[in-house]
């Protein structure tokens, strides 16, 4: 399976109008249904996953803890509120937290 890795922070100016850095716009526009970016904290996945759920794209984003997990779809719900003008109640039908625990 193609995966992206960036083993530095690398998150340079805007290449696209979308706003989105090299990874980002590779990790969103491949042709392979399934992705996987392997790249530190600060590198821009996050930003690209949610840029992809303002799209209408369905995202499976896993981390290796509960609470990376549980601080990740809270900032996501604030993010897609703050900026698309959806209702807290939209944003919080589309982000959820699978766990073990389920």
């Amino acid at each position: 399976m193609p995966r992206l890795i960036v083993e530095r922070h690398c998150v340079p100016a805007s290449l696209e109008e979308s706003n989105l850095s090299p990874l980002q716009y590779a990790l969103l526009h491949r042709p392979e249904p399934i992705r996987i970016a392997d790249a530190p904290t600060g590198a821009g996945k996050s930003y690209a996953f949610q840029w992809a759920m303002r799209q209408g794209q369905r995202v499976l984003f896993f981390v290796p803890t509960r609470r990376l997990a549980q601080n990740l779809a809270g900032s996501l719900v604030r993010d897609l509120v703050a900026d698309t003008g959806w209702s807290a109640e939209k944003a919080e039908n589309k982000v959820a937290i699978w766990s073990s625990d389920a």
